[in-house]
């Protein structure tokens, strides 16, 4: 309901308490990973995909993601040293 309701705070402070509730649940881990994402934390967003891909190393959607989250990851880190330079 938060992320319908673009409430990405709420809804990562949702997904983070129902992780430690089921912390075998994929779907929680992937749900987490797209609010932080929203969110731009995208190292969190990484680092549940990671969690979502240990219970499912199978699941090609969050290989995906998973691969989409350090590319993006990489592309802000650039950003921001060229960003560096220029100061």
């Amino acid at each position: 309901i938060y992320v319908k309701e673009r409430k990405y705070d709420k809804a990562v402070d949702i997904y983070k308490r129902a992780s430690q509730v089921d912390p075998s649940n994929i779907s929680v881990w992937k749900n987490l990973a797209a609010a932080y994402k929203k969110i731009d934390k995208l190292d969190l967003a990484k680092e549940a995909l990671e969690k979502a891909s240990a219970l499912n190393p199978d699941d090609e959607k969050v290989k995906s993601q998973l691969t989409a989250a350090e590319r993006d990851i990489n592309i802000l880190s650039i950003v921001r040293k060229e960003r560096a330079k220029g100061d």
